[in-house]
């Protein structure tokens, strides 16, 4: 059968349900539905088992007639169709969403000098090259650091280093 097919070709290629489930972006709970006989994978992530286990998926089904009934299209069209293993999906903000949330920390950073030293390394570490205005945020991020790194330097040497220099005249 379907399960213990899956649990010893998993267990010869010496990984964890754990792994198995990072590997296919899937939940460990559904490796181990899948291993007990109580659910089945579909036809993607049966490609992607066969792949990650070095076997077909005959090897996989051999005399699990009722899971081969299940499979309604064939195998070797749904393998040309199907991504390779590696591709990974990745879930993030929205990159016009993100780009703005990266502006507004630019802005808040840009106002309080000492924030606005270590702000800039956060939006850069974050500022993804997949939306067209990465370069004007990274020039945006650089332009704010040195703004903030200059005004933060001013109040630590006013304060400091050089404190009652400063004069106020009133203006008649």
């Amino acid at each position: 059968m379907l399960k213990t097919q899956l649990k010893a070709y998993r267990e010869k290629v010496h990984l964890s349900q754990n792994q198995v489930s990072k590997e296919l972006h899937i939940t460990r709970q559904s490796i181990s539905r899948w291993e007990n006989g109580r659910g089945y994978p579909d036809m993607d992530n049966l490609i992607l088992i066969s792949q990650l286990y070095k076997c077909s998926i005959d090897d996989l089904l051999q005399d699990d007639q009722v899971t081969r009934e299940k499979i309604e299209s064939p195998v070797s069209e749904m393998k040309n169709q199907h991504k390779p293993l590696n591709y990974k999906i990745t879930k993030t903000f929205n990159s016009k969403e993100e780009l703005l949330l990266l502006f507004i920390i630019l802005m808040i950073s840009a106002f309080i000098p000492f924030l606005g030293v270590i702000l800039p390394f956060f939006v850069i570490w974050r500022n993804k090259t997949n939306h067209l205005l990465h370069k004007i945020v990274l020039l945006t991020s650089i332009v704010i650091f040195l703004f903030s790194l200059y005004s933060s330097y001013i109040i630590i040497n006013d304060t400091f280093f050089m404190p009652g220099t400063t004069t106020v005249q009133k203006i008649k």
